[in-house]
């Protein structure tokens, strides 16, 4: 049911594009890097929200996921956005089957009651294995309900399902969201991927501290060249980036050449 909200008239209209079908995703692929280029795969997929009205506009997520935060449809959006997300996955692992998916939580999903429940409840009822999910937390929300997040993430990550602090190298709390909270990787933040290649001082600093820790590192926001070589001789695991691929609602099987996978080829459709 819907949560008793402040009058918020953009809420009230996402309120009704969910009922409405309106809401869909995208997926942007991320991809695993081999020692050499012609080893990298891509091994998942995050799942992003896309609003697009009857009337053929769009809006973006940086309006409609505050206004859905601020007004208790937190959990009605997550809730839309893994469905589909689940969906797509399992038409995708016809040609990636060892593909899972990425989707981000809410600090408000966090502290709801029963919302590990419903996430691997979902998982079951798509007919996926747990470990199949990563869930990601920003940096920045990851302390807002401390003790109530530890047990969500707790729970998943007992039941498989992976869990990653996002915009890592952003907050202030990032280093002691990594004692805290039960992680098994980090995605770094922009503002450090935009610096591979140029200044990797703070990136190898933290790919150190990620490595002793077990925690599986991520670079997000990669688009060039010179940033994926980067990556891939600090040690990096894994990449994301408009390089790779753009987030598009149809994805087709990116595109592999004996260098591995085509940057900029692993999806089409500008997102």
């Amino acid at each position: 049911p819907r949560r008793a909200v402040a009058p918020d008239a953009l809420a009230d209209e996402l309120w009704t594009a969910l009922a409405g079908g309106e809401v869909s995703v995208a997926l942007q692929p991320i991809v695993a890097l081999g020692t050499l280029p012609r080893h990298d795969r891509v091994t998942a997929f995050e799942v992003l929200a896309r609003w697009t009205r009857a009337d053929g506009t769009s809006v973006p997520p940086s309006r409609f996921v505050p206004a859905a935060r601020r007004s208790g449809l937190a959990d009605l959006l997550g809730a839309t956005v893994l469905a589909q997300g689940l969906d797509a996955l399992r038409a995708l692992r016809a040609t990636h089957p060892d593909a899972g998916l990425s989707v981000n939580l809410a600090p408000e999903q966090l502290s709801g009651p029963g919302v590990a429940d419903t996430i691997l409840h979902a998982l079951q009822g798509a007919g996926m294995e747990p470990s199949a999910l990563t869930v990601e937390v920003p940096a920045a929300t990851a302390f807002e309900d401390a003790e109530a997040g530890r047990a969500v993430l707790g729970a998943l990550r007992d039941a498989g399902v992976g869990v990653v602090l996002d915009n890592f190298g952003a907050a202030g709390l990032s280093i002691a969201a990594l004692r805290e909270l039960p992680l098994t990787g980090v995605k770094l933040d922009r503002s450090l991927t935009a610096d591979l290649g140029v200044d990797d001082r703070l990136v190898v600093a933290t790919v150190r501290l990620t490595t002793r820790l077990g925690l599986a590192c991520t670079a997000v926001g990669v688009e060039t060249r010179t940033q994926l070589d980067a990556a891939r001789s600090l040690g990096i695991d894994a990449v994301q980036g408009h390089l790779l691929g753009r987030p598009e609602t149809a994805l087709t099987q990116p595109a592999v050449t004996p260098e591995g996978v085509a940057p900029g080829m692993a999806s089409r459709a500008a997102g």
